[in-house]
């Protein structure tokens, strides 16, 4: 079902799928993967950093496959699939990893990894771009960012077979969700959700600062934040502060 290429060396995963669907004749879901990414970047634009060994990888996702939900609730069901394989695939517990809403991927409470998914249209046939960065083994000293890697030695990380886990993940893509997924997502989401119950302070979409405890997500993906006075605010798209 997957077509998967690898690339010695590569600007963006994401742009080699994008000018892969704008060139194709009769696209098929694709992976792109890499470990020497030059210049990858994340939600808003923001750059994104290299570990000592980086996995860097794209999946062309036709929107009709049964996981519209990949976009609907903001990369929550994506961030749940990676980490289940990833802790199967590895022989790790359950909940060994977590995340920090929206998107990234967790482990001792320290970023390793993150998500990025757009929807595109190519000659009538809607795609779904999900994008998918691993830092395999961080290695890096003296830097202002503080990130881990999924495997704490260089020698582990080599050893991962990084192919035969993109095309797991990508079958993972298309298998046809139950109807209860996003009820069901916003519970597993919450339960690995590092920051859960927590004091947090956020910018929204309009780059507002909000600060209160975090009581997870609802079934829609948005944030929500109980603030000074007991409201509940519902944030649908933002960035955690100094997280």
């Amino acid at each position: 079902m997957w077509n998967i290429k690898y690339l010695k060396e590569t600007r963006s995963t994401q742009d080699d799928a994008l000018n892969f669907l704008a060139e194709a004749v009769n696209p098929k879901p694709h992976i792109f993967y890499s470990f020497n990414q030059l210049s990858g970047y994340g939600r808003g634009g923001k750059r994104w950093l290299l570990g000592e060994l980086t996995l860097a990888s794209t999946f062309l996702v036709p929107e009709q496959s049964h996981r519209k939900s990949l976009v609907l609730n903001q990369s929550i069901s994506v961030c749940l699939i990676v980490l289940e394989l990833l802790e199967r695939y590895l022989n790790k517990p359950r909940y060994y990893f977590s995340l920090k809403w929206p998107n990234d991927l967790l482990k001792n409470g320290i970023k390793f990894g993150g998500i990025l998914i757009n929807r595109v249209t190519v000659k009538n046939e809607t795609w779904l771009v999900v994008g998918l960065g691993l830092n395999l083994f961080w290695g890096r000293e003296n830097t202002a960012f503080y990130a881990v890697g999924v495997f704490d030695s260089l020698n582990a990380a080599k050893k991962f077979n990084s192919s035969n886990f993109l095309i797991q993940l990508g079958e993972k893509f298309l298998e046809k969700p139950p109807a209860s997924e996003q009820k069901d997502n916003a519970k597993e989401f919450n339960r690995r959700d590092f920051y859960h119950l927590k004091n947090v302070t956020l910018l929204n979409e309009k780059n507002k600062q909000i600060s209160g405890t975090n009581l997870g997500i609802d079934r829609f993906g948005s944030i929500i934040i109980k603030v000074s006075g007991g409201k509940k605010i519902h944030i649908p798209n933002g960035s955690f502060i100094n997280k």
